[in-house]
This record gives C-alpha cells, sequence and structure tokens, in this order.
C-alpha cells in the first residue's frame, strides 16, 4: 500500500467537500483566520441553527464540540514557511441525523508526531478511561502559554463518543 502524500490527500478533501456541497450535506464552512470574533459569530450562527427540537437531545454536545474546535483552531493556527492563518478551515455537515465538525489549520512538522500520538493515545481509551484521564489532567496540568491544559481533544472524544479523525 503506498503512503498518500499531502496533495492526495488534500485533492481527496477537496473532492469529498465538492461532493458534500452538490449533495447538500454542508451545513456551513470557513476558511480563514479564526478570530475572536469569527469564533463568536460561528457559535452565535451555531446556537440559531441548534435550537430545532430535533436536535435539542443532541444540540449541546455539537456545540461543545465545535466550541472546543474552533478554541484549538484560534490558539494553534500559526504561520508556516510564508503562509498565514488564513489558512485555517472550519466545516459542519449533516448527512441524515449525523453532524460531521471538521476543523484544521497547519502544524509545523516537527510537532506532527507528538500531535498523532496524542490522538492515537485518545482514540485508544474507553469513555470510562477517557473520564479518568480528564480528571487526571484537570489535577496535575497546569495551563500552557497558550492558555490550554491539553483537555480539549480528550474532552471532544468524550462528547462526541467517536474517535476524533485526523
Amino acid at each position: 500500500m503506498s503512503k498518500k502524500t499531502f496533495s492526495d490527500t488534500y485533492k481527496d478533501f477537496v473532492v469529498s467537500l465538492f461532493q458534500g456541497i452538490e449533495k447538500g450535506d454542508i451545513e456551513y464552512i470557513f476558511k480563514g483566520e479564526v478570530t475572536s470574533t469569527v469564533v463568536t459569530n460561528i457559535l452565535d450562527l451555531a446556537k440559531l441553527n441548534l435550537e430545532d427540537d430535533e436536535l435539542r437531545p443532541v444540540s449541546s454536545r455539537i456545540y461543545f464540540i465545535l466550541g472546543e474546535g474552533l478554541q484549538n483552531i484560534s490558539r494553534h493556527q500559526e504561520r508556516i514557511d510564508g503562509t498565514t492563518p488564513t489558512d485555517s478551515i472550519i466545516l459542519i455537515s449533516k448527512k441524515e441525523n449525523k453532524y460531521t465538525i471538521t476543523t484544521g489549520n497547519l502544524i509545523r512538522t516537527d510537532k506532527k508526531k507528538e500531535l498523532e500520538q496524542k490522538m492515537q493515545r485518545i482514540n485508544s481509551m474507553t469513555l470510562e478511561e477517557l473520564r479518568e484521564f480528564a480528571r487526571y489532567i484537570r489535577k496535575n496540568y497546569t495551563l500552557s502559554d497558550k492558555g490550554g491544559a491539553n483537555l480539549g481533544l480528550v474532552e471532544m472524544a468524550k462528547r462526541s463518543g467517536s474517535q476524533l479523525l485526523y
């Protein structure tokens, strides 16, 4: 099996994005710099869209996961080799009764392995292990220089009940 390059992966993403748009699965898409104003506007829009009675059982989980994803982007977006933070993306899609929240931003290649290991560790945990790990982080970690305690991804996995794709 050949290893996909960044351009192959990106091309696949763009193709699936356009297919989603054609089918009407895309609820919201944003590409650009994620500022505090952008975060506020997207969360306000999401709150309005999630007021539907049909969504009430899951609306708080969707809102929380979206907020965490936006916070991760706004805290960790960087300028890499002449790029600007405008390369961040937010995508919300709905197919049948399943919402998918996709957030992304560029990271430095020297941080890639650490992030992959963190994601693999989180994805390998059961719900109870995620709860335990979240308690451990709250007790033992201090805030980083970016204002986080490495709790966001754990909480997103815990509340979504699904593995985090990356």
